[in-house]
């Protein structure tokens, strides 16, 4: 039987559409996968972070998932997690993931995640600075104490200007480039009145300070009754500040390696780690009384009587004060002799010094 021309069309088109019902093209065939679930990320830097994720239920023929940053695929994994490098500090983004089956078929993206990269950390290395300059007695010991600070940068990281003059502290905004300014054995009137100013705004930004010996022979205390000379009232800032101390005069100290005891007067393990006590030592021993000694100074190290004399009594040869201003000065009285910045009790306690205010932000 045959038909007619436009019969036959409408024949093949209805057989068309009904097959077409029956076989879905490839991409409307439905996939059972569903979305990873519990995307997290961890482990955030300023250019990456961590992305880990559990398997859709039922977790059936995962063959590996895609990760998307911002709507566009970055990488397919095998695993449940993947590590994101190469991004901007400070910057949001949003990241996703879908399942992959054997055949190919991809399931929906999870829900997704919000990152924000950390500020980007500096390399530049912290700054310390050195200051040498005597106007009274002079212990010779630069060089040592130089050295010694030196060895102490190269293990914790830290870059070193030494200052014989006085020239670093002619800005106030050089200054605050300093995490800690060291006075090593300085004595007498050694700033002007504008670097003394200097000093003052460096410290009300919470600026460092570390002392020792001789520092305490400048700019005695207008208080102090045994001082005369050595700057005495003219900036009694430093001594209640920077020092916490001026040194009593006539007489000053015992005699040069005179033997005694240290012990911790109040327990700081940051600052007394590695150092064995009773610490056996031998010191120039500075007297306090007619000086001055700032209370607000917590005490860390102790020397014993070294005479009968009053002065004699056992007394602090180290304290310490961390200031409202935010930052810490540091004192110790040892360091008279050369000798002394390669002594291991001595060069242990100020390493110990040197890395709790410099990870002191």
């Amino acid at each position: 039987m045959r038909f007619p021309n436009f019969l036959l069309l409408l024949l093949i088109t209805i057989t068309s559409c009904s097959n077409s019902e029956e076989n879905p093209t490839p991409e409307e065939q439905p996939t059972s996968l569903t979305a990873p679930l519990d995307l997290s990320a961890d482990n955030t830097t300023s250019t990456g972070t961590q992305l880990r994720w559990s398997a859709p239920a039922p977790a059936t023929d995962i063959q590996a998932y895609r990760v998307y940053q911002d709507g566009n695929e970055i990488a397919q994994v095998p695993q449940e997690n993947h590590t994101v490098t190469n991004l901007e500090p400070e910057t949001t983004y949003a990241f996703t993931v879908s399942a992959v089956d054997g055949s190919g078929d991809e399931s929906p993206q999870s829900d997704a995640v919000s990152v924000t990269t950390l500020v980007e950390q500096s390399t530049v290395m912290p700054k310390v600075l050195v200051f040498t300059k005597t106007a009274g007695f002079d212990h010779n010991t630069r060089e040592e104490s130089v050295a010694l600070v030196q060895q102490l940068a190269t293990e914790q990281g830290f870059e070193v200007v030494v200052d014989n003059e006085g020239t670093e502290f002619d800005s106030a905004a050089n200054l605050s480039e300093y995490q800690i300014v060291f006075f090593t054995n300085t004595s007498g009137n050694t700033l002007t009145q504008d670097q003394r100013d200097n000093v003052e705004s460096y410290a009300a930004q919470g600026g460092h300070f570390i002392s020792n010996h001789a520092a305490s022979d400048g700019y005695g205390h207008s208080t102090a009754t045994t001082v005369n000379g050595n700057g005495k009232g003219v900036w009694d800032w430093y001594a209640e500040n920077v020092t916490g101390c001026s040194v009593r005069n006539g007489p000053n100290h015992t005699a040069a390696n005179f033997p005694a005891t240290v012990t911790v007067q109040n327990a700081n393990g940051n600052l007394t780690e590695g150092i064995g006590f009773p610490w056996s030592d031998e010191e120039e021993w500075y007297y306090w009384e007619g000086g001055y000694i700032n209370p607000q100074f917590e005490e860390l190290l102790r020397v014993a009587e070294t005479g009968t004399r009053s002065f004699d009594v056992e007394r602090m040869t180290a304290h310490y004060w961390e200031r409202p201003d935010g930052g810490t000065s540091f004192y110790t009285s040892m360091g008279h002799a050369r000798s002394k910045y390669m002594d291991p009790e001595f060069v242990q306690l100020l390493k110990n010094v040197f890395s709790v205010l410099l990870t002191d932000n």
